[in-house]
């Protein structure tokens, strides 16, 4: 299946030509109306992948009013059609974060390229959080540390472990740049041009690498560290998620070695139970 899409536009004719040419290319329609309060009840049962939204509806609420009240209740996808090019509703529409725009009128390659692209988007963003979720499942199953941080790189949560690890245990962590408190380098001690969590969330790219903590007060620990950044239900960057793996604390629970081949097994056992992991959260 490629997607399913509601169709909320406000021109009968239009609406129906874009539900068939949609159907051509394989898509599942799940509904198609031109009145906001029947597009609302439609996306809350239907659950679609993508909405395509006319931003002109027939019943009084226009279509950014109506994508902010389904943002409200949850994350739905949605791309703007519309013939107005006013600038005051394109800012109105865009803090919707929208996937997508498509000016009428347009031809029926442009409508399949959009409702592609915006798919794919949609897909990429749902991997990732679920490759979130299962590193946050790993590291509270695994008794790992596990520090949260906002888009800025403050310290938003951290559970016992990383604590114990990165601060004193009386020392308030919450708010503080991790970056600061807790830097890395090399495990031969080179230096970054660019600090992995800040890429991690820069560039909305995961990272993974072997590094040497200092921390303040305390010997330098080798870690295994995974950087997975947390993306809001619109798309935007919020923050990351970050898994510490002490390397030679692994190596003595699992055997003796360097603990690759340890980390190696931990990642084959989350694989194989990522369906219960993904059921505690």
């Amino acid at each position: 299946e490629k997607g399913r899409i509601l169709i909320i536009e406000g021109e009968r004719v239009v609406g129906a030509q874009i539900e068939s040419v949609l159907r051509h290319y394989g898509y599942d329609v799940v509904g198609n109306t031109g009145y906001s309060n029947e597009g609302f009840s439609l996306a809350l049962e239907k659950q679609p992948d993508l909405v395509l939204m006319d931003m002109d509806l027939q019943d009084g609420e226009d279509g950014v009013e109506t994508a902010e009240r389904l943002l409200e209740r949850r994350f739905f996808p949605v791309v703007y059609i519309t013939a107005n090019d006013d600038d005051e509703i394109f800012r109105r529409a865009q803090k919707t974060s929208p996937f997508g725009y498509l000016m009428k009128p347009f031809y029926e390659r442009d409508l399949e390229r959009t409702v592609e692209v915006a798919l794919q988007r949609v897909r990429w963003e749902e991997n990732l959080r679920a490759k979130v979720r299962r590193q946050v499942a790993y590291a509270e199953a695994f008794a790992l540390p596990m520090v949260v941080v906002d888009a800025s790189g403050r310290i938003e949560y951290l559970n016992k472990s990383a604590q114990s690890l990165l601060f004193r245990e009386d020392e308030q962590a919450l708010g503080l740049r991790l970056v600061e408190k807790a830097p890395l380098s090399g495990l031969c001690g080179e230096t970054f041009q660019e600090h992995p969590l800040e890429r991690a969330i820069a560039k909305r790219v995961e990272g993974a690498g072997e590094y040497l903590l200092r921390r303040e007060g305390k010997e330098p620990v080798p870690l295994r560290i995974l950087f997975f950044p947390l993306l809001e239900g619109v798309g935007e960057v919020t923050g990351a998620v970050i898994v510490l793996k002490p390397l030679e604390p692994l190596a003595g629970l699992l055997g003796r070695g360097d603990g690759s081949q340890e980390i190696g097994k931990l990642r084959t056992f989350v694989d194989e139970h990522v369906h219960d992991f993904n059921n505690i959260l």
